[in-house]
C-alpha cells in the first residue's frame, strides 16, 4: 500500500519510491493524512535566466494527502497543494489548488491510479496557478494514470523490494518544450528498498530525469527524507533543450520531506 510517495510493506511503512510520481498502490488505512514539504534549488523554467541566483530560483511547497475514503482494496484522497512558499513575488500563498488520487490494488503487490493535482484553483485570479509564472507552481495542473508492482526479495518481516511504476500523464508529467496541459506523455520510476530505512530510484517525470536516495531516520517515527539530483545528463531528455536560458541544463538539487499521521 501507499503513503504518499512512500509504500507500506507488511504494513510497515518504507522510504518513497518515487519523488514527484505518485504509485498505483491503494493507500494505507493506518494513517489518515500526510504532509510534505517539495522543494527545488532552482526551478527550470523558461522565464528564468540561466544565471539567476540560485537562492532567487529556489522553490518550496506544501503538499496534503487527506483520505477520504478507504473501502476494501480501493482509496480516494484529496490533494491540497500550496505554491509559492517562497514568495518571489510578493505573492504570499496565492497558488492554492485541489486534486485527488483514486487508487485500487488489484492483488498485495499491483496497483492502479488515477488522478489529477492542482485541478480545482482555489485562487482564481492569482498569476502564480500559471506554472509558466515566476510565481509558478512546481507542477501546475497535471493528470495522471499509473499502475505499480512491488516485487519483495525475501520472506523477512522488512525485505528488499524493487517497485516499479509505469503510467502517462499530462501537464508536468506530459511537458514536450511548452508545458502545455494537452500534451501526454510516458511517466516512470523504479527504486529498489534495502530494507524499511534506505531505497535508491531513479525515475522519469516527463519534465526531467531523476535519481536519488529516500531514507526513514527514526524507526517508529513516520518521518521520510528524499534527495534527488535531476537534470544531471545535459539537455536530456532533449525535449527541455531551450528551457535553461538557452543554454545546456546543470544539476539541480530537488528535496521533499514527509510526515504521515
Amino acid at each position: 500500500m501507499a503513503l504518499s510517495r512512500g509504500i507500506t510493506v507488511n504494513r510497515e511503512l518504507y522510504p518513497d519510491v518515487a519523488l514527484t510520481i505518485p504509485s498505483g498502490f491503494k493507500r494505507d488505512p493506518q494513517r489518515f493524512l500526510t504532509v510534505s514539504i517539495d522543494g527545488a534549488e532552482r526551478v527550470r523554467k523558461e522565464f528564468f535566466p540561466a544565471d539567476c541566483d540560485r537562492n532567487d530560483c529556489a522553490d518550496i511547497e506544501l503538499n496534503f494527502e487527506l483520505a477520504l475514503l478507504q473501502s476494501g482494496p480501493v482509496s480516494l484522497e484529496l490533494l491540497y497543494n500550496i505554491g509559492d512558499v517562497t514568495s518571489r513575488n510578493g505573492s504570499g500563498l496565492s497558488a492554492q489548488s485541489l486534486g485527488f488520487r483514486l487508487a485500487g490494488n488489484l492483488s498485495k503487490t499491483v496497483g492502479i491510479a488515477v488522478g489529477g493535482e492542482s485541478l480545482v484553483n482555489l485562487n482564481p485570479s492569482s498569476p502564480c496557478l500559471d506554472i509558466n509564472q515566476a510565481c509558478g507552481q512546481l507542477k501546475g495542473r497535471t493528470l495522471f494514470a499509473v499502475a505499480s508492482a512491488a516485487f519483495p526479495l525475501s520472506s523477512r518481516p522488512n525485505p528488499p523490494v524493487i517497485t516499479v511504476t509505469a503510467g502517462a500523464g499530462n501537464g508536468y508529467y506530459g511537458y514536450n518544450g511548452s508545458a502545455s496541459d494537452n500534451q501526454w506523455g510516458p511517466i516512470g520510476s523504479v527504486s529498489y528498498a534495502f530494507n524499511n530505512r534506505v531505497s535508491v530510484g531513479v525515475e522519469y517525470s516527463g519534465y526531467a530525469i531523476s535519481a536519488g536516495v529516500s531514507v526513514r531516520p527514526l524507526e517508529s517515527f513516520p518521518l521520510t527524507a528524499s534527495l534527488f539530483a535531476t537534470d544531471f545528463l545535459g539537455n536530456l531528455p532533449n525535449n527541455i533543450e531551450g528551457s535553461c536560458g538557452n543554454q545546456s541544463c546543470s544539476l539541480r538539487v530537488l528535496g521533499r520531506v514527509t510526515y504521515s499521521f
